[in-house]
């Protein structure tokens, strides 16, 4: 088996479906933290714009130093691994066309 053949890609989709299904179904249906909200930016920067940038977000917020870090092009990124992020895109992709079509 090659990593291009058919089998392959379905145990890879099979296995983002699991998880997938797993989180959803053990997730509490809202963000908590304030890292949840950094998180959520940054998949919809990824979606949207095709960047990392966690905007909009608020360098000044009292408590959350690295939530919103300053980069050098004047954009704010957060100060957290991307996987989450890039994990949630799919979710937030999807989300956005079905808010869309249920309008």
């Amino acid at each position: 088996m090659t990593v291009g053949s058919a089998p392959i890609k379905r145990v890879y989709l099979s296995l983002y479906l699991f998880v997938t299904a797993v989180y959803l179904l053990a997730a509490s249906g809202r963000i908590g933290l304030s890292n949840g909200f950094a998180m959520l930016n940054v998949a919809q920067s990824v979606v949207n714009e095709g960047s990392m940038s966690a905007e909009p977000c608020d360098p000044q917020q009292p408590g959350h130093p690295n939530h919103c870090v300053p980069g050098i092009d004047g954009r704010h990124y957060a100060a957290f691994g991307l996987v989450r992020s890039l994990l949630a895109a799919p979710a937030v992709f999807f989300g956005e066309r079905a808010a869309v079509l249920s309008t």
